[in-house]
């Protein structure tokens, strides 16, 4: 007769479902809010760049922004490191 499991097959799943899944998309959320945020932040505080348009100021932050967040996504879903 085999004698019954110690651990129920529920409570051995979460620390896995943990470690493969909600560590990487919590590190993806909060990276994606400090980059959010940092842009944010240009754009709201008035920058002394002399002789520059400040819709090219705008445009260059929104493009690093959005370059940034293509990267961190990219990274976090594409690579193998994040994979179980």
């Amino acid at each position: 007769m085999a004698s019954p499991p110690t651990r129920s097959p529920l409570t051995s799943r979460v620390p896995r479902l943990l470690r493969d899944w909600l560590a990487p998309i919590a590190e993806l959320a909060l990276r994606l809010a400090a980059i959010i945020l940092a842009a944010e932040l240009l754009l709201s505080v008035p920058l002394p760049l002399e002789g520059t348009p400040l819709t090219l100021v705008h445009a260059l932050i929104a493009l690093a922004a959005v370059a940034l967040v293509g990267i961190t996504i990219f990274e976090t879903l594409f690579y193998d490191h994040y994979r179980p």
